[in-house]
């Protein structure tokens, strides 16, 4: 199984359990329904089908209605530089249909999403995240982040059939939440694999984290990831239980045996050194 493909273990995990869940769920359904049948029931469940995907419909005809009015759509005249990473990636994943990749500006947000509708896919990536990245000339980071929103795309976390396969899951508490976020490790595994000829793309989603321009260059990784010492136990897992993504210090220690590994076989811009001298008393 190829590295830019192969899931992270916990998303293999509650994936399993989930779709297990829903498999009973389905055939109970299945099964009422075949012995209840009746031409009401019928009526009923074509109904709620059809009801189901005009709602997707309407909401993605809405969604194109904000997006393509209020955002900035990146292609080969638009932001060339972007432009030939996405694709470079598109290519690397094997993504066979064509994903539209916006710049939103939202109002110092810094993130990115991806998402899909009936057929057409999307990537869209506030503004804040791409000036906080290129503003310090750091490509590689927003490669990185790029390439984990294609890969939610690629792993199929965006599928409409996945999406309604694991559907009744969602009424066990915490499951849903604990698959998403084996999600987020599989994107950040994959999106290290597209970027790992650069080890400085894993400080994308330390930039992120601390979302500023002026000290990004700064952040000691391993000092970063030594904060999970600290995050009280129970009730750091109560935090990380009820969010859809880990939090970011245990996605960066994820990554980092493989970021070690490629230390010093690697030739990157020096990374910027925080000299605490610029504050030392004046010696005159």
């Amino acid at each position: 199984m190829s590295a830019l493909t192969d899931r992270h273990p916990k998303e293999k995990l509650y994936y399993s359990v989930c779709l297990g869940f829903s498999l009973i769920a389905y055939t109970a359904v299945i099964l009422v329904l075949y012995y209840l049948a009746s031409p009401v029931s019928v009526l009923v469940l074509l109904v709620t089908i059809l009801t189901g995907a005009l709602s997707l419909w309407i909401t993605e005809q809405f969604f194109k209605a904000l997006v393509f009015g209020n955002a900035v759509k990146i292609t080969e005249l638009q932001f060339p530089g972007i432009h030939a990473i996405i694709q470079k990636q598109i290519q690397a994943l094997g993504l066979e249909k064509e994903i539209d990749v916006f710049i939103y500006n939202g109002q110092g947000l810094i993130n990115a999403i991806a998402l899909k509708f009936i057929s057409k896919k999307y990537v869209i990536l506030m503004a804040n995240l791409v000036d906080l990245m290129l503003k310090r000339g750091a490509y590689p980071e927003l490669e990185m982040i790029i390439g984990h929103e294609l890969a939610h795309h690629s792993l199929k976390h965006t599928s409409l059939f996945r999406v309604i396969a694991l559907w009744p899951s969602n009424v066990i508490p915490l499951l849903g939440l604990a698959y998403s976020r084996g999600c987020e490790y599989s994107a950040d595994k994959v999106a290290f694999e597209l970027t790992k000829s650069n080890k400085s793309a894993i400080r994308g989603l330390l930039s992120i984290t601390l979302g500023s321009e002026a000290l990004s260059n700064e952040m000691d990784i391993k000092s970063f990831v030594y904060q999970e010492r600290s995050v009280p136990g129970f009730f750091g897992f109560l935090a990380n239980a009820f969010s859809t993504h880990p939090r970011m210090t245990r996605r960066i220690e994820e990554l980092l045996p493989k970021w070690d590994m490629i230390q010093g076989t690697t030739a990157v811009k020096k990374e910027v050194v925080y000299d605490d001298s610029r504050y030392s008393p004046s010696m005159t």
